[in-house]
C-alpha cells in the first residue's frame, strides 16, 4: 500500500486558483482608465412596442457603467438592470427598470414602475405615520415620503415596500 502526499493539489484548489487568477484580471481591467463593464442585458423598449406577430420587441444593451461598480448595470436608455436572486446554479434572476432619475418626470415617466398610492401622511406601505409610531429621518427616492418608524427599522437602511436604499434626512 502506498502512502498518500499531502501537497497534491485536488479539485477544490484548481477552482479556487482559477476564481482568484479571474478577481485578479477583473481588478486588472477595472484599473485601466475607459474601461467599462460591458454586461449585457435585455429589456423591454420605451415605450412598449410589439411586433407584427404580437411579440414583445426588446433592446439588448451592454452596461456603461465602470468594471466593478456596486450598484445595477446601466444602459444607453436610461434603464437599470438589478439582481433579483441568483439560483442554486449561479444563474442570475434580474429585473429592469428605468433610472430613479426618470420616474422624476410627470407620470412618472414612461413604463415606470408604479409606486404605492396612499396619502400624504402615509407610509409608502399605506400606513399612515400616526399608526405606526411616527415619521422616521428615512425617506424613499420612489415613493417621495418618509418612511414610518416601523418601517425605518425593519428595513434597515431600505424601503421594505419598494426595496431600495433610503435617505436619511
Amino acid at each position: 500500500m502506498t502512502q498518500g502526499r499531502c501537497d497534491l493539489a485536488g479539485v477544490d484548489d484548481l477552482v479556487a486558483e482559477l476564481a482568484l487568477a479571474r478577481r485578479a484580471l477583473q481588478r486588472h481591467l477595472a484599473d485601466e482608465p475607459g474601461s467599462v463593464c460591458g454586461r449585457r442585458f435585455t429589456h423591454p423598449r420605451r415605450p412598449t412596442q410589439f411586433d407584427p406577430l404580437g411579440y414583445l420587441m426588446v433592446h439588448t444593451c451592454a452596461c456603461l457603467r465602470p468594471n466593478g461598480h456596486d450598484h445595477g448595470c446601466v444602459c444607453a436608455h436610461n434603464i437599470e438592470r438589478l439582481v433579483d436572486r441568483v439560483a442554486c446554479d449561479g444563474l442570475e434572476h434580474y429585473f429592469t427598470r428605468p433610472l430613479v432619475e426618470d420616474r422624476d418626470e410627470p407620470g412618472g415617466g414612461a413604463g415606470a414602475v408604479d409606486a404605492v398610492m396612499t396619502e400624504p401622511s402615509a407610509c409608502c406601505c399605506g400606513h399612515r405615520y400616526t399608526e405606526r409610531g411616527g415619521e422616521s429621518g428615512d425617506r424613499c427616492p420612489i415613493g417621495a415620503r418618509q418612511l414610518c418608524a416601523e418601517c425605518a427599522t425593519d428595513g434597515k437602511g431600505r424601503c421594505p415596500t419598494h426595496r431600495v436604499p433610503v435617505k436619511r434626512t
